[in-house]
Formats: C-alpha cells, sequence, structure tokens
C-alpha cells in the first residue's frame, strides 16, 4: 500500500471490506488472493494482469487496437462494474478510471482496486495513487466533485469518461490543470470531452448518456451492457445493408464475430429474395476467395472490408464487378507492399500487380517496376459509391486507370501467380489415382 499509517477506525473498516472482498468471484474481477495487516507492511496480494492497465494499454504507440477489441474491453469493464453493483453489499468503486482496469494475457479486462476506499481517503496529493495536479478528479462525476451525496451512478460517469477515452485513445481533459478549473469545467460549465464525429452514433449517445450532469438519467451497467454488440457491427460494417444484414441474422442471442460460408450465403440471399447459388458458380467463388478463410468461415471484419473495396451493397450486382477485378492477371488481391515487392523483385522492367491497400480499407495500390528499374507503389484512392483517384486523375474502374494510363505509370506486364486465375480455369486436372500394373 502507498500508505502505511491508518488510524484505527480505517484499519477496522478495511479488515472488514478484505473479508467481503476474499469471498468474490467473477471473470471480471480482479481476484483477490489475500493480505498482510502487519504494521508498516501493509499490502494486499491479487492475480496477476501481465497487460497492465487499459491506461497504459492505450497510450502505448505499439500496440495497434482494432475497435472491436476495444469495444469488448469496454463490455468486458461493465461486466465486471454491474456485478459489483449488483454484489450484496453493494460495491461502489468509486475509483473507476483506465488505471483501475486491467488486462489478462488473453486480453480480458477486469475490474480493480474497487474496494481500496478507506486508504484512498488518507492517501496525500502527489502520492503514487495520484495522476498529476489533477488525478483522479479527472474521472469523478460532478456530484462528487461537489462533494455530494452519491450512488452507483457516479461510477456509470466515470465509465463515460473511460469509454471516451478507449474510442479516442487521447488523455481527457488535458487542458484542464487544477482542480478548482476542473470543478469550473464539469459542473457549472457542464462541459464534457468533445467526441470525433467519427464516433458511431450508438457509441456517442451511450457517452453522453453515461456523464450526463443529473445522476437519475444515467443508465445502469445491466443496461448499457446489451448495447456493446449493436455498437460493434455498427462500427465495423458502415454499409447500411450489410450491417442491417450481420444485425438480423447473426446478432440474435449474441453477436456472432464470425459465421460459416453457407449460413452467411443463405443470410445474403436471403435479404436479397435470391436463390441459393450451385457450388460451381462462379460470382460466388469469387466472393468465397475473398471473404472466406481456410476454416471457410466469414469473419465480420473480411465482410466490412470487402464493401469498403465493392460497397454500396444495393443488390447482388456486386458480385459482378468482384467477378469482373478477379478475372484480372494484374489483381493480387489483399498482399502488403513487401510482399508486392517479393512478387516483383525477379521480374523485368514494366511488370506490375493491383492489389488492395492494407494500409486504407476501400483504397488500391499498384505496383510496378519503373524503367529506371526501381519499385514504385501509386495509391489509388477510392470509398464506396465515389470514382477511383489517382493523383489527381478520377477514373471510373481500376481498369481505365491501367489501360488509360499505362504509359504514365509504365505499366506493360501484369505480374504473374494472381490467386485468383485458377478460378477462371475451366480445364480440370483430374487425378486417375494410383495405377496397378498388370503383370502377365
Amino acid at each position: 500500500m502507498h500508505v502505511q499509517q491508518f488510524e484505527d477506525d480505517a484499519l477496522e473498516d478495511f479488515r472488514a471490506e478484505v473479508e467481503i472482498m476474499s469471498k468474490l468471484r467473477h471473470p471480471n474481477v480482479v481476484l483477490f488472493m489475500g493480505s498482510c495487516f502487519s504494521p508498516g507492511n501493509y499490502m494486499m496480494v491479487t492475480e496477476l494482469m501481465p497487460k497492465g492497465s487499459i491506461y497504459d494499454i492505450i497510450r502505448d504507440k505499439t500496440v495497434q487496437l482494432s475497435f472491436k477489441r476495444r469495444m469488448k474491453m469496454a463490455k468486458d469493464a461493465a461486466l465486471g462494474m454491474n456485478w459489483l453493483h449488483c454484489s450484496k453489499p453493494v460495491f461502489i468503486h468509486r475509483d473507476l478510471k483506465t488505471q483501475n482496469l486491467l488486462v489478462d494475457e488473453n486480453w480480458t479486462v477486469k475490474v480493480a482496486d474497487f474496494g481500496l476506499s478507506h486508504i484512498k481517503k488518507q492517501e496525500k496529493p502527489g502520492s503514487r495513487g495520484s495522476y498529476g495536479a489533477i488525478g483522479t478528479p479527472l474521472w469523478m462525476a460532478p456530484e462528487v466533485l461537489q462533494n455530494k451525496p452519491y450512488d452507483e451512478s457516479a461510477d456509470v460517469y466515470s465509465f463515460g469518461i473511460v469509454l471516451w477515452e478507449l474510442f479516442t485513445q487521447q488523455e481527457p481533459f488535458s487542458e484542464v490543470e487544477t482542480f478548482s478549473a476542473m470543478v469550473e469545467t464539469v459542473v457549472s460549465e457542464q462541459k464534457r470531452p468533445e467526441i470525433p464525429a467519427d464516433c458511431p452514433e450508438k457509441l456517442k449517445a451511450l457517452i453522453n448518456q453515461c456523464w450526463d450532469p443529473e445522476p437519475r438519467n444515467r443508465p445502469t451497467f445491466a443496461e448499457i451492457i446489451p448495447q456493446f454488440d449493436e455498437i460493434i457491427v455498427d462500427g465495423i460494417i458502415t454499409d447500411k445493408i450489410g450491417c442491417k444484414m450481420w444485425k438480423k441474422y447473426f446478432m440474435k442471442d449474441k453477436l456472432r464475430e464470425s459465421v460459416s460460408w453457407r449460413n452467411f450465403v443463405i443470410a445474403l440471399t436471403t435479404i436479397f429474395n435470391e436463390k441459393m447459388p450451385n457450388a460451381n458458380d462462379i460470382k460466388w467463388n469469387c466472393l468465397k476467395a475473398l471473404v472466406s478463410d481456410d476454416q471457410e468461415k466469414v469473419s465480420i471484419e473480411s465482410f466490412a472490408r470487402i464493401l469498403e473495396w465493392f460497397g454500396p451493397m444495393k443488390s447482388l450486382t456486386i458480385l459482378d464487378d468482384i467477378e469482373d477485378l478477379l478475372k484480372k492477371p494484374w489483381f493480387h488481391g489483399e498482399i502488403s507492399s513487401a510482399d508486392a515487392e517479393k512478387k516483383l523483385g525477379k521480374e523485368k522492367k514494366g511488370t506490375f500487380l493491383v492489389r488492395f491497400s492494407a494500409r486504407d480499407p476501400g483504397c488500391y495500390a499498384i505496383s510496378t517496376v519503373s524503367q529506371g528499374g526501381r519499385l514504385k507503389h501509386y495509391r489509388v484512392y477510392h470509398k464506396p459509391n465515389l470514382d477511383y483517384l489517382i493523383g489527381k486523375i478520377e477514373c471510373d474502374s481500376l481498369n481505365t486507370i491501367v489501360t488509360k494510363y499505362a504509359k504514365e505509370l509504365y505499366l506493360k506486364t501484369p505480374c504473374p501467380g494472381s490467386p485468383f486465375q485458377d478460378l477462371f480455369n475451366t480445364r480440370k486436372n483430374v487425378s486417375a489415382g494410383y495405377l496397378v500394373p498388370e503383370l502377365e
């Protein structure tokens, strides 16, 4: 503990709280293992959370967290908090923040530090438990900042700040420097951190509900938890019809993050009132080559990426666009610039390929061996419903770019080895099996 000297009443309260904590068990609450009450050596032992806190993770530039991962972390935190609020006696955290949300080796988030309210009252400003001149007040509800009576809804306000941090991966109230300024900002002016314009609407609404100035207007964690599945789908699939389809067929009981190719096809044909294709349908096999993995599973992310490249999904004519692109011998699919350079490394000048951009969803890249023998990459910007932009030139298709501007870009010969050409090979290699010689 940061504090090693306690008044008798506080120490007795803490002993009672530790006794209760020792009986708490939940997958999203840090497991209490034991404690020591020897004077000068007060300590607690909990399970090890090797990835540290959310606070540290979202500020680590080397860690890339997808939107889905961040929302699942938020849902884990909400599950832990809901369990504490539903416990008997009720645990009000009083200090919910990203520093107290710890992450295990499987990226599961668990609530920590929920039983230390008596000790924290005795910590001095500037101790290791504080964070800067303001510290914990960054996450405090208005009623707590004013030292008014509060209940579980104060934790919900703090969770709203945590949600904002998880989405933006930034510091809340970074411009506020003193406690009095914090009170002025949050209480008097009722200001909150600015929610970015690209925040999904349902997530934005939830954040605003959580940090509402009126405690009675804030949702409970029981009401918050069911909203995350829909928020995840909205955040990943931006195409309206695609989003509607995934929610309708793959989110009845809980969100299914990946589905079988067969169930995916059934959903897609049903929503457009089309017949199921046969196994040899080339258009569907082209789609399968892009969205299905080795286990014939379609993930929500792979479906969303395809809609970024070929959407909007107004009808199944999207399959024609996919087939048309995969037919081109110069198209190599979703490969990195490093992989493109490996493929082109030993090819002659003018050899080129076109690929999905690994960095910008919906965009493409043209990689070519230039006239001088060096490898060059050209980015083609594209968003659903818009033309294809290379430099300042707009074209209606990738094929137009490749044919019309072949001379300027030095595009002569498609790079061999496109993974899609076998789809269009009508000749079937049929094995005769092992031959048994006829012996005389």
